[in-house]
């Protein structure tokens, strides 16, 4: 996100993966913004860290197919967001830039890493997921 709006980008796409088993419930993207955890990444002053939280909570969602093991959801939405000033980041503030979000929302899957605390790290699992997605996205109700 940082590097595409540092260009001067006005509209940005971001496609996110996000693990709904994680305790900690944050949402990398949202980093960016003023009052999130780590104040030298944050290029948006507006909304804030909290709001951005809020929203994406309030996403429009393309929910898994029933019994599918790995994919919970497609998440997607757009916000409208102000810049500020983050020199290392070569942004300038007061600029307005519209991110659109997809967010694919899964449960203890890695894309076949091995990864600490997950118990599906292969790639045959990641195949399922990917089917999963798939099988979703191709019924009826989600044409």
């Amino acid at each position: 996100i940082a590097n595409a709006v540092g260009a001067g980008a006005a509209e940005v796409l971001s496609l996110l993966d996000y693990d709904m088993t994680m305790s900690e419930k944050e949402y990398e993207f949202a980093a960016t913004f003023a009052g999130g955890p780590f104040p030298g990444r944050t290029i948006f002053g507006k909304p804030s860290y909290t709001e951005v939280l809020q929203k994406y909570q309030e996403f429009d969602r393309i929910y898994a197919k029933p019994n599918s093991k790995y994919f919970k959801a497609l998440a997607y939405g757009s916000m409208e967001c102000e810049t500020i000033d983050n020199a290392m980041l070569g942004i300038q503030g007061r600029r307005n830039v519209t991110l659109n979000v997809i967010s694919v929302e899964t449960a203890n899957i890695t894309i076949g890493l091995v990864q600490s605390g997950y118990s599906y790290d292969s790639f045959f699992n990641y195949g399922t997921l990917v089917g999963e997605i798939t099988q979703t996205l191709a019924m009826r109700k989600n044409a």
